[in-house]
């Protein structure tokens, strides 16, 4: 749980964490511990299925969800994931047809993603 940045929501005391376990089908609600975050709340409460549960993961605070709409309006792609941790760079591509007009690298800062941009390459007639 650690590794995950998260801790059962309910406390439990020291001398019986040993002793706790979950059964089938039953819900487990987990919380994310101080400084971290999670893009999906609803996706802390997780259902042991056949002996396994399978825990969500926080975030450090400040991560970024790539944004669909501001993609395509600036003629770009991302397809390693849609959660970017705070201060992680993000490498897009255009579309295809499409050239970029600045540098292509993002970075996600305090919940803030610069997007780059992409153009239509100009041929002249003549």
């Amino acid at each position: 749980m650690l590794q995950n940045n998260i801790r059962r929501k309910y406390t439990i005391p020291e001398h019986k964490m040993k002793e706790t376990y979950s059964v089938h089908l039953h819900n487990e609600t987990f919380e994310c511990t101080p400084g971290y975050g999670i893009p999906d709340e609803k996706s802390l409460t997780v259902q042991c299925l056949e002996g396994v549960l399978k825990y969500p993961k926080c975030l450090k605070e400040g991560f970024c969800i790539i944004q669909q709409q501001e993609m395509v309006l600036n003629h770009i792609r991302y397809s390693k994931g849609t959660v970017i941790e705070h201060g992680q760079p993000v490498v897009f591509e255009c579309t295809e047809g499409m050239v970029p007009l600045n540098n292509l690298e993002g970075k996600c800062e305090k919940r803030y993603i610069h997007y780059p941009k992409c153009a239509e390459i100009c041929t002249s007639k003549g």
